[in-house]
Order: C-alpha cells, then structure tokens, then sequence
C-alpha cells in the first residue's frame, strides 16, 4: 500500500527540525521555528500539491463510453506476474517499470482502452500524474469521471475489469483490478505492492467499494401501476440525465422510437420493451415486459397466495380477530387460512379487509422502515390503509404499501413464515395470486370426440370450453400407446370461454400414422386447479 500524505502541506522529508519557544517580552506570542534544507522546496512542494489535487479533480475527461476492454485489461494484469514455483510473484512490464498499486491498475486500465487526458496520464517511467500513481487520488478521478461506483458491492456487482479499491488508513488507500471469477461466483483480483494474483477472497480492507467500467447506461425500470381500467407503466433509470425509449409492437427501441415523457396506460395484453441512453455512455440494455391490461384485479373475495406455491395461502396466525393479529402462510385447507375482500378505492389504490374478522390488512407501525410486519387492524371510516396492485407476470400480481412503497413478502414459503413489508426493486419482488374464493365451474359444451379416423384424412374438432372464472390456459393433446405426446396445441384465453375450433391448425390429426391414440383436453382457469375435459381413446387405421 502507498504512502497516504500526498496532500499533506509540509512533507517531514524537507524538515530538519522545528523548534517551539516562548518569549515572554512577545505579549505571550508563540514563535516555531523551522529550518529547512531549502525553503523554496517547501513553497514549490506545497503549490504542486495544492494545484495536483484541485486539478485531478475538476479535469477529468475521460468518460464512460470509452473503447474499454475488460477481457484486454484482465490479460495484461495477468502478464505483469510470472509462476514462481507453485506461487506467482510481479513481473513489472519494462515500458512502465515497476509501479506500486495504483500505478499497476492505471496501467492496466490503459491497457484496457481508457483514454488518457490532462489529469489522467504516464508520459514516461517516473512522469506521470497524480491520480496514475496514488490510489485515493485515482478514486477521485474515476468518480469525477462519471464511472458507476457500488459502495458496500456483492459479489454479482463487481465484473471483469473492474477496479477494486480498500479502505486503508482513513481513505481508499489501496486498490486492485478484478481479473475474473471462480466457478462459484466469487471475484478475483490482482494487485501490487502486498502483491496477489487471482486472489479470490477480495475484501483486502475492512471496507470495499468497486468502480463499474462496464460503460453502459443502467438499463431502465419498469414500475407496473393498476388502475380501475388498465395497467399504467412508468419508466426509469439509475443514470442520471438518461432519455429513454420504448416499444409496444415487439420491437427493439432505438433512438428513433418514441421518446419516454410520462406515466403511459394501457387497456390490452402488449409487450414494453425500453432502452436507456446517456451521452457519456453506452447505451442499456434492453428491458422487456409483457402485461396483460385488460386483467385487472376485480373487486372481489379471494385466496392471496404467493405465486411460488399452490398450497399456502395469506392466514391470521390462530384464526384469532383482535387487531394487531400477525398474517402469516397457512396451508390453504386449514382452518385459519383466511379469505380477503379486495375491493378498488381510486388511483390503483385497493383495500383489503380480512373477512373472518373484517379488520383491514396493514403494516404494523405504517411508516416508511424498511421491514414491518403485516397485521389485521379495524379503522374508521376512510382511514384505512392502500395497498397498491401491480401486474407481475402471468396471473401473478406485486402488492406494495401505499405509505411506504414497500412491497407484501413472506420471508420463506413455508407455513408459518411471518409476512412483512420489504423495499425491492419492483423486478425483485415476491409475486402473488388472487385465487377467486368461490369453486371453479370449467366444462366443456358441443364437443365432437374422435373414434376412427382414415389415414391421412383431416379431423377438425369442435367445442367451447367455459368456466365462470377466467380461464387462464386450454391444453389439448394427441397421446400414442406408449404414452408419448405425439401432437399438441395451447392457448392462453384470459377470458370465461374460448372455442377449442381455433386449435385445428396445430393439431393435424393427418399426419397421424396408424394406431390408438388418447385426445386429452385440460383447462386451468383462476383457481389455478387444471381440470381434465375431455380423455378420449380414438384409433387412426
């Protein structure tokens, strides 16, 4: 690690001696006397200095969106060691010469394709900048830059050339370039001075922070608001200045799409893929999502259920009424799995009431703390607490806390486990299905089931499947005598009926060899229960 006083006025290499001393006649004045080899290598040092740390700072113009090459970086980092035995020791490239940490990554950064510039920069062994060569100074310098920083990182923030930099007597005083990971995930680095090469166990200081040279723009969040007739979308990005762009029709967004202004709504199923773009930048990555606007949550009396589990369900722990009684998962057979009233307030706002008691799901404490848990509670008239109903994936909704944005989560699903709010981004979230309370009528009316049919000749089927939830996936199969599907066909409806006439196309019951065959058809409606239709052995000769 290096020598941290960089900055510091008076350098003790240019100090004999400093002497302190009082006079009594000098009205209690206190006089230090220093004699210096030279007092003009004192002036001179302390304006380099002065002028060094201002202007490495303020003149940085190398910016993110540089040919930067992570796996060039990482490759040169690996030439500056050579294998010693069963260990690997530095090998200084001789252009160089031999630099100590931050002078190594600075190299390797250069290497890599980062632009030099007035503030950044190696002329010649022994004339370069302040920021090539000291390590806290080089941290300025990327962060001035405009390069992402994560404070704090995980292990899935840091990435192949990346800069690594440890908190060292009271600033960023060392620093290593990552180089790659191991099978596991795990980042390695290389670093000079104390030197390590792919060392896997990467916090080296007892803090860390990583500078991201992955130079693209952060890609864009799609936050889902529900509303009474449709889903509203409303777009995002982490980097700062950012315009971004969007799709509806499937396409991939470019600057010549349509420029994202404000929150946009939609009553149909469409898919919103966006892009992020940032002069200083690369652009994002593409961020894509399909929603189905014409499904919103309708008032009603429901099971919520998470959506990774079809056996738990949303509980009052003991079945007990009284407010301030904890939710938690129960299997949704027993007893004290309770149903819920939703029911749509205004703005995407819901209420939802626990019927068995008819006191209001709520945060514990309602206020804006990372983690509450989840209680029943009786208000007054108006001053319930909202829940806000996002649409997820599939039939799957996120449900966050309106005074506090924090999002409905269990902390594991499994029976028992305590329910809470917990701020997430929206992508990360734990989903949830609204199971309607009531049984499922699925059926299936003028349907024309096979018995023989000729070789080679065409058989279209007939029928209209119903239920009086909406169904949510038709599936229909030609299964041979070994059990094996030999034809098949599905739709997604999201309707309370769907004529099967619309699956002929795919399922060409022609190209069927001779033999006994099965025609099954299932529906799976919104109590999320498939249930057989049609099972009919039929022979083709």
């Amino acid at each position: 690690m290096e020598n941290s006083g960089v900055c510091k006025l008076i350098d003790t290499r240019y100090v004999r001696k400093i002497d302190i001393y009082y006079t009594g006649k000098a009205k209690g004045k206190i006089f230090m006397k220093l004699r210096f080899k030279t007092v003009r290598i004192l002036f001179f040092y302390i304006t380099a200095v002065t002028v060094l740390c201002s202007l490495d700072a303020k003149n940085a113009s190398a910016k993110p969106g540089d040919a930067y090459s992570a796996d060039k970086a990482a490759e040169y980092a690996d030439s500056c060691f050579k294998k010693s035995g069963n260990s690997y020791k530095p090998n200084p490239n001789k252009k160089y010469g031999e630099e100590l940490c931050a002078g190594y990554v600075s190299q390797c950064l250069k290497e890599g394709g980062m632009t030099m510039d007035s503030s950044w920069y190696w002329k010649a062994i022994g004339k370069t900048s302040e920021s090539w060569r000291v390590s806290r100074l080089l941290f300025s310098y990327l962060k001035s830059s405009g390069y992402q920083i994560h404070f704090s990182p995980k292990a899935s923030d840091v990435q192949k050339g990346d800069v690594v930099f440890y908190w060292t007597n009271g600033g960023w005083g060392h620093v290593a370039i990552c180089v790659g990971k191991t099978s596991s995930g795990k980042p390695m680095v290389n670093a000079y001075n104390d030197p390590h090469y792919h060392f896997s166990y990467w916090t080296m200081g007892y803090k860390t922070c990583v500078v991201s040279m992955d130079s693209r723009t952060a890609a864009p969040e799609i936050k889902q608001t529900q509303t009474k007739n449709g889903i509203q979308i409303s777009l995002s990005s982490a980097t700062e200045k950012a315009e971004i762009y969007y799709t509806t029709d499937g396409s991939t967004p470019t600057e010549d799409s349509e420029e994202y202004q404000k929150p946009v709504s939609f009553k149909k199923r469409v898919t919103i893929k966006a892009i992020a773009i940032c002069p200083d930048y690369k652009e994002s990555a593409v961020t894509s999502v399909t929603i189905n606007a014409a499904r919103p949550v309708k008032n009603g009396i429901y099971f919520l259920q998470p959506s990774k589990s079809d056996t738990l369900a949303l509980s009052i722990a003991k079945a007990a009424k009284g407010e301030n009684k904890a939710a938690v998962l129960a299997k949704k057979g027993e007893e004290h799995s309770k149903k819920v009233s939703v029911k749509y307030l205004s703005d995407g706002k819901y209420r939802i009431t626990l019927l068995h008691s008819g006191y209001d799901l709520t945060q514990k404490k309602g206020d804006r703390k990372t983690k509450n848990k989840i209680v029943q509670k009786k208000y007054s008239a108006g001053q319930e607490q909202q829940w806000m109903i996002g649409f997820h994936a599939g039939s799957a909704y996120t449900i966050s806390n309106v005074s506090s944005d924090a999002f409905l989560s269990a902390g594991k699903i499994k029976s028992g486990s305590a329910l809470y709010t917990y701020k997430k981004q929206a992508s990360s979230v734990q989903a949830w299905n609204f199971i309607p309370a009531v049984k499922s009528t699925p059926h299936i009316t003028g349907a024309n089931k096979p018995k023989t049919i000729k070789r080679g000749h065409p058989y279209n089927i007939r029928g209209t499947v119903s239920s009086n939830l909406e169904i949510l996936q038709v599936h229909i199969k030609i299964i041979n005598k070994a059990g094996k599907t030999i034809l098949s066909g599905s739709a997604h409806p999201n309707a309370f009926s769907y004529s099967i006439r619309k699956a002929n196309e795919k399922l060409q019951f022609g190209r069927l060899s001779a033999g006994t065959y099965t025609y099954l058809i299932t529906a799976y409606d919104a109590s999320r229960q498939p249930k057989t239709l049609v099972s009919k052995k039929f022979k083709v000769k």
